[in-house]
Order: C-alpha cells, then structure tokens, then sequence
C-alpha cells in the first residue's frame, strides 16, 4: 500500500517536459511531502513491530507463567502423594501392632483418602486449565485489541497522509494548468502579432500539444476556451486551414470578441479565399482593439494589439485589389509602430514591427508600379532588419526577416530590369535562407523558405536568357516542395506551390521549344490546382490559379497552332476570371484577370483573321483596363496595361486598314506610356513595348508624308 501511494505521487508530481531545470517552489513542496509521506510509513512499520513484540512477549510471560503453576501444583500433588504414602504407612504400622483384625478398617481408609486426594487433585487441575484458559484467551483478546488500534492508526495516519498529498497534487495540477492555460493563450496572441505558427517556442508546442490531446476525448460542449485555441492552433501548425477555422468559429462562439482570435480568423478565411468574410473579422477585431486602446491610452500593449488589426485589415485590402485602402492601413499600421519604437527603442519586437509597416508600405507601391517608392521603403526595411539581425545572429527569427528584406529588394531590382542587382540580392537571402535550412531540416517553414530563394533564382536566369541556369533553380525548388507536398498531401500550401514549381519548369521547356515537356508540366499544375479547386469551389486563390493553368495550357496550344484547343483553353480561364470578378466587382486583380482573358481570347481571334471578333475582345479588354486606370491614375501597371489596350486596338484598325484609327489608338498609348517612362516607372516589357509604338507611329507618319 506504501509503495503504491509513493508511486501514485510520484507519477502525479512528474515533471512538465517544459519546466525549467532546476526544482521550483513546487517541486520542493512535493519532495518534503514524499519525505514526510515515508516518514509515516516507517512508523505505521515500527509500530505495528512493536506492537507484535508485546503480544508476543505477554504470550511467553503467560506460557512460563502457567508452565510454573502447572509444575508447582504437581510438585505439591507429589509431596501430598508422600506425605500419603508416610501417612499410610504409619498407619499400617500402627494397626498391625494395635491389632491384626483392625487390618482391612484401616485399609479401606486408606483407600477412601487416596481417592479423595485423586478427586481433589483433578479439581485443582480442571481449575488450573480453566484458569489457563481463560488469561490466554484475555491476552489473545488484548494483543488483538492492541493490534487492532495500532491498525487503525496507522491506517488513519496513512489517510491523513494520503489527504494531504491530494491537496497538495490538486494544489499542482491547478498550477500546472494555469501555466499551460497561460502558455497556450499567450501563443495565440504571439501568432496574431507574428502571423505564423513556426515562431512559436517548444514550451508553446509542447503545451498546445499536452492540451489539444486532452480535449480531442473530451465532447466538445464541455471544451474551455484554452482547450479550443490549442486545437486551433495545432491544426494551423499542420496546415490543416478548415480545421483550423472551425475549431476558432466555435472559440469565438465560446469567448466572442476577442482581437487575437478574430485576427486568426480573419486570416484564415483569407487564406481559403473568403476575403469578405476575412474582412468582417479584420474590422470586428479593429473595432474592439481600437475601443480598448482608447480606454488604455497609456497601455502601449494595447496601442500594439490595435496595430496588429490594423495590419490584418491593410491585408485584407491588398488581397482584394483596394491599393489605396491597403496603403491607408498599413501606414496607420507604420505610425503606430514609430510612436512605439521611439518611446521604447531597446523593444526588438516593435523595432521589429516597424520593418514589417515599411516592407508592407513597399508592397503596395510596388503593386501600383511606383518602384522608387518600393525601393526606398524596402531599403528602411531591410536597414531595421539587418541591425536586428547583426545584433544577435542566433535569432532565427530576425535572420529570415532579413532574408524576406533581400528578397524584396531583389524583386524591385527585377522589376526594374537590374538583372545583376536582383541576382545580388536573391543570392543574399538564399544564403541566409540555406544556412537556416541546415541547421534544422526539419523545419518545413525555413524549408520552403530555400524553395522560393531557388525559384527568384530561376526567374533571373530566365531573364538572362540562360534556360539551362534556370531549369536548374526551379528543378532545386521543385526538389524541396516535392518532399514537402509528398510528407504531408492534406498541406493545400505545399501543394499549391508544387504546382507553381511545375509550372515554372513548364516555362522553361517552352521557352526551349519543348512544347511537349512544357504541356506535361504544365498539365502536372493543373491536375494539382484542379484537385484543390474541386476540394473547396469557395476558395478563390485556388480557383484563379486554375484559370492560370488553362491559360499555359492554352499559350501551347497556340504555340503548337492548334488555335481550337487554344481558345477553348483561353475561354476556360475567362470562366473562372469572369465569376471571380462577378462576384467582387471592387476586386480589382480579378477584374484585371478578366482583362487578361479578354487579351488571350482576343490575341486568338486575331490569329484566326475573325478581325472582328477580336475588336470585341480587345475592346472589352480595354473597358475593364480603362475603368481600373481611372479609379487609380498613380497605379503604373495598370496604366501599362490600358496601353497595351490600346495598342491592340490599334493593331485591329491596321489590319482592317483604318490607318487613322490605327494612328489615333497607338498615339493614345504612347501618351501613356511616355510620362511613365519620363519618371522612371516603367519596367522592361513596357520600355519594349513603347519603342515598338514609337516604330509603327513613325512608319505611319513617314508613309504619310
């Protein structure tokens, strides 16, 4: 029973794997109350020992006792037998000198008290057994009495004990659950602020994963509020994004109103897609974050966690094609953050917070072709990044941001048609990204991280012109996301950019001529996108990239000049862009999408010589384009793209042989593209395609002169 006690507190006081390595208060606690518990158990032993000597000893006193008794009575029994026997003899004596014929009176005497001496002498040992008997029977009842007690002390001692140690493990465990409670719901709102789940600690994993097996057995009418964010927030761990935002839609029924929870929702609903749902979350958790902030003005916790919503809906916003809201948000998003950093510039994490508002700031001005702007706001990016990262090398954490910094800048050099200094910067962040990546491959973030370094890589060597170069990266990229998309096939992330990767190579192989080996890769993305967009119709990502799909697989087609096949693929795509953009006329990139279409379909008609089909095609091209120019005249690429308009248009005019048409559409495009180029916002298609009107307008002009 003591070793089982002993065993039950020792299991119950086992350590969390997390606890820090030397004993806390409470482990001290338990160490004196296992020492007092044995303490115990020793004396209940000693006692029940001593109890036993004295009923043992009490039993030999008694047996000598009676053994004496038992000898003393038949030594007397013997000496009254002597004393008979003289007695008698004497008396023989006596009557045979007294007289012969008194012989047999004085024999029969004799022989009455030999037997009143037997009688007499039975008694005395009936009485002596009796006596015997009965004091045994007293000690046995005694000794039982006294075991009894000792028995029942020792029994309420162990209680006693026992009661304590139950206290004292309750006391534990209602520690210990307070700890993972805290330790779970901090991780949510560290993912709220960081927007992953790769930068949660291994104290953070392990508590999640001690909670969410707990209450995956447990009916989910009795789950608590800390037991749904730690299923939440596993099953955004594994990638698993419906899970995820089922467990919070039910977290947020149970605790409404909570910023962090909203946020996670909020981006989970963008990553499937349902970016109106996103929305409302994004602006129920600012509506919240920003009335607390205001009762807490002096709480920079708080003014943060309203930074974070704000950010979230600046997301929002981007991902809908609202540039201009987009950059409202993340500017509010960047004051915050600069108010913070000035009155706390030791806080890394806010220093931090800043580089985000600029990298994000640089987001949008790239989006609307202002690549200056994106520059200078992605170098303010990458200054806070590198001296975070230059300040302490081992955090993983600030060395990817510094990475992602490159990156950027990388993408605007590109952009720019710096190829040299794109490659310069891409090659940076791979190094970053492959030093992280051996020290831990099992990290699947840092992983992919490597995938899209290699797959900017590919991009530039594209560019270059060196095919071979660039089949290389994109086949190291296709390489990592394989393994990641084969270890885990529910993960749609991984999944999808294996299909970008298939497509990449696609890419290549046409570029090479290889039209076959571009459609089986080509065909390998699509049955991939395909399988994902089948597997939620709601998700519009997925959805648009199968129209991307359609569209390779119908560029093909026209290169092999199998101009059926091409427009059937062409008219696939304009599908999908035309119910994407119907159902979000205020998305702006799905109504480019659609323009696009219109262009391919268009482009198609052309090649047919159906002149005027394609007129129909370009002109609708040019309304949607016409529509996003106007509501945005700072927006470079969709300036670019209305030139591209109207340029088609004209090409149409010319081969119809309205030379005036013709004239009046390319000049409408040149004026376009001319201010663009004069202040350095126009990137390498678009400087092509500028030369290429200022051709046809001179030939025009010189024939008509």
């Amino acid at each position: 029973m003591r070793r089982l006690a002993l065993l039950l507190i020792a299991v119950m006081f086992a350590a969390p794997a997390w606890a820090a390595p030397k004993p806390t208060p409470m482990e001290i606690r338990l160490d004196r109350l296992e020492r007092e518990a044995k303490h115990q158990a020793k004396a209940l032993a000693l006692l029940r020992a001593d109890a036993e000597k004295q009923a043992k000893g009490e039993a030999e006193s008694f047996q000598k006792l009676l053994e004496a008794k038992i000898d003393g009575n038949t030594k007397v029994l013997d000496l009254h037998n002597t004393h008979w026997d003289h007695l008698l003899a004497g008396l023989g004596v006596l009557l045979a000198l007294a007289a012969l014929g008194g012989w047999q009176t004085a024999h029969k005497a004799r022989a009455d008290a030999r037997e009143a001496a037997r009688d007499e002498l039975r008694q005395l040992e009936n009485r002596i057994r009796l006596e015997a008997e009965a004091m045994v029977e007293k000690v046995r009842l005694q000794a039982g009495h006294d075991l009894a007690e000792a028995k029942a002390k020792a029994v309420a001692d162990l209680e006693t004990v026992r009661a304590e140690a139950e206290q004292q493990v309750a006391a534990i465990r209602a520690e210990y659950r307070q700890k993972l409670d805290a330790v779970v719901d901090e991780a949510m709102r560290q993912v709220a602020r960081t927007g992953n789940t790769d930068s949660l600690s291994p104290d953070q994993q392990t508590a999640i994963a001690t909670i969410a097996t707990e209450a995956q057995n447990r009916p989910e009418a009795e789950l608590t509020p800390t037991q749904l964010r730690a299923l939440a927030l596993r099953a955004m761990k594994y990638g698993n994004s419906n899970e995820a935002a089922d467990w919070l839609q039910k977290l947020n029924a149970v605790a409404p109103d909570t910023p962090s929870t909203l946020i996670e929702l909020s981006r989970l609903h963008a990553t499937q897609g349902r970016l109106s749902a996103a929305r409302d979350a994004a602006n129920r958790a600012c509506h919240i974050a920003a009335k607390q902030a205001e009762e807490c003005a002096d709480d920079l916790v708080k003014q943060r966690a309203l930074s974070v919503c704000i950010h979230e809906q600046g997301d929002i916003a981007q991902a809908e094609g609202d540039l201009p809201a987009a950059r409202i948000a993340f500017q509010r998003f960047r004051d915050i953050a600069q108010r913070l950093t000035e009155q706390d510039p030791a806080n890394s994490e806010w220093q931090r917070d800043l580089s985000i508002s600029w990298n994000k700031i640089g987001g949008i001005a790239q989006a609307e072709g202002d690549l200056a702007a994106a520059r200078l706001a992605y170098q303010a990016d990458k200054d806070i990044s590198e001296r975070l990262a230059g300040s302490d090398s081992a955090n993983s954490q600030w060395q990817r941001d510094l990475s992602v910094s490159w990156e950027k800048i990388g993408n605007i050099a590109q952009a720019e048609g710096d190829l040299a200094a794109a490659r310069s910067a891409y090659q940076a962040a791979k190094d970053i990204r492959e030093k992280l990546a051996g020290s831990d491959p099992a990290n699947s973030e840092w992983q992919r991280d490597l995938s899209v370094s290699w797959n900017n890589i590919g991009n530039i060597a594209q560019a270059e012109g060196d095919l071979a170069a660039a089949r290389s990266a994109y086949q190291a990229a296709k390489d990592i996301r394989e393994k990641l998309a084969g270890s885990d096939p529910a993960n749609s992330q991984w999944q999808r950019d294996l299909s970008i990767s298939w497509g990449n190579i696609g890419g290549i192989a046409q570029a090479e001529g290889d039209l076959a080996a571009a459609r089986s890769a080509y065909q390998a993305a699509k049955d991939i996108r395909e399988k994902l967009a089948g597997s939620d119709p709601a998700n519009s990502e997925w959805q648009r990239d199968l129209s991307v799909s359609w569209d390779n697989i119908g560029n093909i087609a026209q290169a092999e000049g199998d101009l059926a096949a091409a427009r059937s693929a062409y008219q696939a795509a304009k599908d999908i862009s035309e119910k994407l953009a119907g159902s979000d006329p205020a998305n702006s990139q799905w109504q480019r999408d659609l323009s696009i279409s219109w262009n391919k379909i268009g482009n198609i008609a052309q090649a047919e010589g159906d002149l005027a089909a394609a007129r129909l095609a370009y002109q609708a091209d040019k309304d949607i384009s016409e529509k996003l120019a106007g509501s945005d005249p700072a927006n470079s690429q969709w300036q670019h793209d209305l030139s591209v308009s109207w340029n088609n248009i004209g090409n149409i005019a010319q081969a119809e042989g309205h030379m005036g048409e013709a004239h009046r559409c390319w000049s409408r495009s040149l004026a376009i593209l001319q201010p663009l180029a004069d202040k350095g916002r126009l990137h390498a298609n678009g400087r092509k395609l500028l030369e290429g009107i200022r051709g046809k307008l001179s030939a025009v002009d010189f024939a008509g002169t």
